[in-house]
């Protein structure tokens, strides 16, 4: 597995951004670095895209995956699919709830 490519080891560029992120960090966050930003990004977008078609968190388990966005954004990471399975695995689980309407 490569979890800790997913990590920011301060090796990329500093923008304001990660300035941003090591001012307001009090020790609680994991950084990541922009690759996985993006994937992460990515998996969010696909999951709302498929929540809003009304499909079920087991579904939208299934699909995710084989999203090319998705699969686009994963292979900058890391391309470990049972790595990727057990990352969308958590994500839908954490996420996998109707978003709120706001009115």
């Amino acid at each position: 597995m490569c979890i800790h490519d997913l990590l920011d080891e301060g090796d990329e560029e500093d923008d304001e951004t990660h300035d941003w992120v090591h001012a307001v960090n009090r020790g609680g966050l994991t950084l990541v670095n922009n690759a996985t930003y993006d994937f992460l990004g990515a998996v969010e977008g696909e999951i709302r895209k498929l929540l809003n078609e009304g499909k079920d968190v087991e579904l939208v388990k299934a699909n995710i995956g084989v999203s090319d966005n998705v699969a686009f954004f994963w292979s900058r990471v890391c391309g470990d699919t049972a790595l990727l399975q057990m990352m969308v695995n958590q994500y839908v689980k954490i996420r996998g709830f109707p978003m709120p309407e706001i009115k």
